[in-house]
């Protein structure tokens, strides 16, 4: 199964089958309930549910779906252009401020069994601009990146556990699925942290140095923690392009490969749970 989202005219998500049919076709459609487009969404790896954006005049509408419908559990509208992301059952869900001059901030609900209404935790950072979030699969980690740092959270303790003020630019950052492990992309050098006794040990710092000018805009990890992924261009030339694949463990890190290309940028990469990288290239 796979997530479409469409944008303008007639705006809306659809949940298309993959493999049962050539080509994929529409399993369920999902209408836009707003007169502005889709933004994002984010669908549960291991559960029928799925959280959407959708613009609005005012902000942003949250829904929550459970895919076996196209009426929404639930939703939420809020004054703010919304992050969102889903914990791997459905339960948990994560909204977060983005907003240039807000702190950033994020809200994490149970989406089941309390609903949209008071969150089950609020974690706000210390440094501001919202760029980007993730909520580790099973939702008891929150990464949060701003504009010049990023910041983790635990659900447990409801407290920051770490925070790196290393990085320029947080577009690229991803965690792994209990929250052991996380790493960042942006400006050189890319780099990783991985649980050792409890606490994150920052076991990889690499910097491209066969690109003039490396920006790394995609980041993946396994679900396990144990390999990391980066995709960076040039900004002096960017038809050039490296994909580096790390193995971490609580103490190290190894390069296992690295892609050379020079032709096409990267918009997004993704490092799934069977470790397969899924590269979206576009001229």
């Amino acid at each position: 199964m796979a997530w479409l989202g469409r944008s303008g005219n007639s705006s809306r998500f659809t949940l298309a089958a993959t493999t049962a049919t050539s080509p994929p076709s529409a399993v369920r459609e999902f209408a836009n309930p707003t007169a502005s487009g889709v933004i994002r969404m984010k669908a549960a790896d291991q559960a029928e549910y799925a959280v959407t954006v959708y613009a609005t005049s005012a902000g942003s509408t949250i829904q929550f779906l459970d895919t076996h419908s196209t009426v929404p559990i639930w939703t939420k509208n809020v004054s703010y252009d919304a992050a969102v992301d889903i914990s791997a059952d459905g339960r948990f869900v994560a909204i977060g401020v983005k907003s240039g001059n807000l702190a950033a901030t994020v809200e994490v609900y149970d989406a089941i069994y309390v609903g949209p209404t008071v969150p089950i935790a609020t974690f706000t950072a210390s440094s501001v601009g919202l760029r980007a979030m993730d909520l580790s699969d099973d939702g008891s980690t929150v990464l949060i990146g701003t504009q010049n740092r990023n910041h983790v959270f635990d659900l447990a303790t409801q407290s920051q556990v770490f925070q790196d003020n290393t990085t320029v630019s947080h577009d690229a950052h991803c965690i792994s699925r209990d929250g052991r492990a996380w790493g960042r992309g942006g400006f050189n050098p890319v780099r990783a942290w991985v649980k050792n006794n409890g606490v994150y040990n920052n076991v990889l710092n690499f910097s491209d140095t066969s690109l003039g000018f490396a920006v790394h805009t995609a980041a993946g990890i396994s679900a396990d923690g144990s390999t990391f992924v980066t995709a960076a261009y040039d900004a002096n030339n960017n038809a050039r392009l490296r994909v580096h694949c790390f193995a971490l463990t609580p103490t190290s890190s190894t390069r296992l490969w690295t892609y050379v290309r020079s032709e096409e940028h990267t918009s997004e990469l993704q490092s799934p749970d069977h470790l397969v990288c899924r590269l979206l290239l576009e001229k």
